[in-house]
């Protein structure tokens, strides 16, 4: 992969992890809400923990365009998106046969970032 590629990705993920933390926040806050209602976390706590994904997803998404700590960035991701996808599996698998794929859209992201990550074999 060339180096223009690896910053493309890198850009193109930053963006991504940047948009879904303002998205979470801005205009879909009431189904998050839902969900996490769904998943039995109390009235008082839901929120704190939807501004505390959205804001994990932006650090995240801030971080990939810093030069430092790369693949404990690329590890962090691939773990926050596993925990992401397991939590909405239990808590409304129904998001695996949406029409616009939430989570099975993971997937690809997953292994994009694996095949990003610096000092990993790809062979």
């Amino acid at each position: 992969m060339t180096a223009l590629q690896q910053t493309f990705g890198r850009w193109t993920l930053s963006l991504l992890w940047l948009i879904t933390a303002l998205v979470s926040v801005a205009t879909a806050q009431d189904v998050g809400l839902v969900i996490l209602q769904q998943g039995g976390v109390a009235d008082a706590l839901a929120p704190w923990l939807l501004y505390g994904g959205s804001i994990v997803d932006a650090l995240l998404g801030l971080w990939l365009l810093l030069p430092w700590a790369q693949r404990l960035c690329f590890q962090i991701q691939l773990i926050t998106i596993a925990v992401y996808s397991v939590l909405l599996s239990v808590i409304a698998p129904e998001f695996w046969w949406h029409p616009f794929a939430p989570v099975v859209k993971n997937l690809p992201i997953m292994v994009l970032i694996w095949i990003l990550m610096p000092g990993k074999s790809i062979s």
